[in-house]
């Protein structure tokens, strides 16, 4: 437990019997009441989701420590985090949920840390839920593409070997997709069975060490057997499905339309639960339900009265699954995922000092700098251009960049921008000054689900990323 001190502003709220506490440096202090109100609120909503809160208190306490940790009834936030307006509606409702799972319910490290992973999920992916269906089939979206991209053949391990965060991988594995399986369990049995089982694991586990097992039991009680095979398949064992959409078709047989498809998954295969939706010619849904499939390939028959003209499964990520590299974007995380990284040097404001922030940040560890490009290397970060740059809406080049019909050309304007250059990942970082450049060397890391950056004065204020519109799994009518 830490002891922590300083010039701190004491702000205090009481709700009902809980005490709220806010530990301010002045610089932030007028964040306090937002923080007071936005903690009550988050106690209230995850006590009556899973159960009371522990504690008699909670607190959150300022630090200059470049962090954000729970402990037993606080939480620690370091002075740049305090002040983000994101740290208000994401980081600080996962903290405080920590509060029942993880220092409410203490964590068997023997077993695996399932903790990271339900706290993810019930605070980042929940919040973004409560927000809108689009902000939640994205924050899916993003989880997948993250573990496609990210998690290489080689370093996979199972969640049960999953014990802390040190790296992108583990991040991805231990946080991701563990958030995914948890999301794939409500899917599975349903809202009420499945938070009817967390306040279970809570009642009975509250104050005591807890593994998965324990977590597969409250689920198993609320279910049946049927769950320890997707505790198995999910939790014990390395790797996502691999699943194809196949041999599709549709016929008239003068009074209604049959359509025909295959669902093939590659080994080890998994019980899945996939949701399916077809559509008409005039983009109105005429079919949706669930398929199971258990093996190699599972056959389909449907027969509708109205024309279809598209199929799509999994359309809102419910079930995470490897894409194929045709499938994934390309973002900054493709960057910091590859195994070796040409820079090839053509602006003038990229010295050496920039070089090494930058790589150290985005934990590129095998690289080499020079002014010409190697086709040896499969992942290419150009700093500068030499002749002009288009992708999409976007140009760059030497003096200006642009997307869409908005021209940046000032002096601390920057871009970073990834894209997919056939088996190639090539990105192009533009700035105009040295001060520009090294004001946002150690950012880009931060935004690795991103395909571009701008910035201007060192601060972000355009992100985005852009899609392949490609899904394996979707499939259009001729």
């Amino acid at each position: 437990m830490p002891i922590l001190g300083g010039p701190y502003t004491v702000k205090v709220k009481q709700s009902g019997n809980l005490q709220i506490f806010i530990y301010s440096f002045k610089e932030n202090l007028h964040w306090s009441d937002k923080y007071l109100d936005a903690v009550e609120e988050y106690i209230k909503f995850y006590s009556m989701l899973i159960g009371p809160y522990p504690y008699e208190k909670f607190a959150v306490v300022e630090t200059y420590l470049p962090v954000g940790i729970s402990y037993q009834s606080f939480t620690i936030v370091s002075k740049e985090l305090m002040k983000l307006p994101f740290m208000i509606e994401t980081s600080l409702p996962h903290e405080i949920l920590h509060s029942w799972f993880g220092n409410g319910v203490f964590v068997d490290y023997k077993g695996g840390n399932w903790s990271e992973g339900l706290v993810t999920y019930l605070a980042d992916y929940l919040m973004k839920e409560r927000k809108s269906k689009k902000e939640a089939t994205e924050y899916l979206k993003k989880l997948t593409i993250d573990y496609s991209s990210i998690v290489k053949d080689g370093k996979d391990f199972s969640l049960v070997d999953f014990y802390g965060r040190y790296d992108l991988t583990t991040r991805v594995i231990g946080y991701g997709k563990s958030a995914m399986f948890f999301h794939y369990l409500r899917f599975y049995m349903g809202d009420e069975k499945f938070f009817k089982s967390l306040r279970n694991f809570y009642n009975r586990n509250l104050f005591k060490t807890a593994s998965w097992s324990d977590l597969r039991n409250s689920f198993t009680d609320n279910y049946g057997d049927e769950i320890k095979i997707l505790f198995g398949q999910w939790v014990e064992r390395k790797g996502i499905p691999e699943i194809s959409l196949k041999n599709v078709s549709k016929s008239f047989n003068g009074k209604e339309w049959i359509i025909r498809f295959s669902i093939e998954q590659k080994e080890p295969y998994y019980l899945l639960k996939l949701p399916l939706k077809i559509y008409g010619n005039n983009g109105n849904k005429i079919l949706d339900e669930n398929i199971i499939v258990k093996e190699k390939i599972a056959d389909f028959s449907f027969k509708i009265n109205e024309e279809p003209s598209e199929i799509r499964i999994n359309e809102n990520f419910d079930v995470l699954r490897r894409l194929q590299k045709e499938e994934i974007p390309a973002t900054v995380n493709s960057i910091k995922s590859a195994e070796k990284v040409l820079l090839v040097l053509y602006g003038n404001y990229f010295q050496e000092n920039f070089i090494e922030r930058f790589v150290k940040t985005m934990g590129i560890k095998n690289y080499k700098v020079s002014g010409n490009i190697d086709d040896a290397y499969d992942v290419i970060v150009f700093l500068g251009v030499v002749e002009k740059v288009k992708y999409k809406d976007i140009v760059i080049d030497h003096n200006f960049f642009k997307i869409g019909n908005k021209k940046y050309e000032n002096k601390n304007d920057a871009i970073f921008l990834v894209v997919r250059d056939n088996d190639k990942y090539k990105a192009y970082f533009q700035s105009f000054s040295v001060e520009g450049a090294l004001k946002i060397s150690q950012k880009i890391t931060h935004y690795g689900p991103f395909s571009y950056l701008i910035f201007k004065d060192g601060t972000n204020i355009d992100k985005g990323l852009i899609d392949t519109d490609k899904n394996q799994l979707f499939f259009k009518f001729r």
